[in-house]
């Protein structure tokens, strides 16, 4: 997978900025989208089909667990890993809510960017298998 596509969207921007920061200080080759909020990252997914969105949990207009199930309703989006990422809803109820509507993962705020790295990391190469695959 020559430089992958990583769609990060967080109403706050210091959250966003810091998880480019994340990304960036790792040097790995990706291209780094950002929206603010869920509508703006579906417009940004229409045109770019990125290989891996990361996303906060409440935002205004459009939460990410509604950006996630319209993903997965759209066959052209369906199989893009989704990161959740939020400081709020954290408990273990709230990861399977956000498992049940096609999240792959979870990470809690303040993220922590060893496991953010990590994370990032093998849902792309995991995603680049199931590609090769099928």
């Amino acid at each position: 997978m020559m430089n992958p596509k990583i769609l990060i969207v967080d109403d706050q921007a210091d959250n966003l900025d810091a998880i480019v920061r994340f990304i960036e200080e790792d040097n790995s080759p990706y291209e780094l989208l950002q929206a603010l909020n869920g509508k703006v990252a579906l417009k940004i997914v229409e045109e770019e089909i990125p290989d891996l969105i990361i996303t906060d949990w409440e935002m205004p207009g459009m939460d990410g667990i509604e950006l996630i199930k319209k993903l997965k309703q759209d066959e052209n989006t369906a199989e893009i890993p989704v990161i959740m990422c939020t400081g709020v809803m954290t408990t273990s109820e709230n990861l399977l809510t956000a498992l049940k509507a096609g999240a792959v993962d979870y990470i809690r705020k303040p993220i922590d960017k060893i496991e953010l790295i990590a994370r990032v990391k093998s849902m792309l190469e995991l995603s680049n298998s199931r590609k090769v695959l099928k």
